[in-house]
């Protein structure tokens, strides 16, 4: 099966396939790198994409105290949070609610959550923003965001 990661890097958010056997919460703990203190969250992005995280790795302006790893991806789905840091992976799910791995079809319905370039000022990076209000977007758009972010 395959799975969409994303993790910060020294100056911006890495994309890649991974590709997985087990589907337990402890594969999903060590694809997203979640140390032991670590508390693995999830959303739901739609009825067949799965968001994986470390809940202790959220930052907000309202917080003193800022995680150690950079922000990954902007979201209005956790607030007042405005950044997920550390590496995410999104899982995908078939309609019966087995986890089978991202289809094309998952990519697509992941790129609808990405509003066109945007991206958010977080901890002085640039990190992509995730809108959890999946937007209308023709094919053509579809397929120009497949090849630029999953390729």
């Amino acid at each position: 099966m395959e799975a969409w990661r994303l993790c910060p890097d020294a100056k911006r958010t890495e994309y890649e396939v991974v590709t997985y056997e087990d589907t337990t919460l402890e594969t999903k703990k060590e694809l997203i790198q979640l140390p032991a203190d670590g508390e693995l969250g999830w959303l739901f992005v739609t009825d067949g994409v799965m968001l994986y995280y470390n809940k202790r790795a959220l930052y907000s302006d309202l917080l003193p105290d800022n995680p150690d790893q950079p922000p990954t991806i902007s979201t209005d789905a956790l607030r007042p949070f405005l950044a997920i840091c550390g590496p995410v992976i999104f899982v995908g799910f078939d309609e019966k609610g087995n986890e089978v791995g991202l289809s094309q079809d998952h990519f697509d319905a992941i790129i609808k959550h990405i509003p066109g370039q945007i991206a958010i000022e977080s901890l002085g990076r640039s990190v992509p923003y995730f809108s959890m209000e999946e937007r209308e977007i023709s094919e053509d758009e579809i397929m120009e965001n497949d090849k630029e972010f999953l390729l």
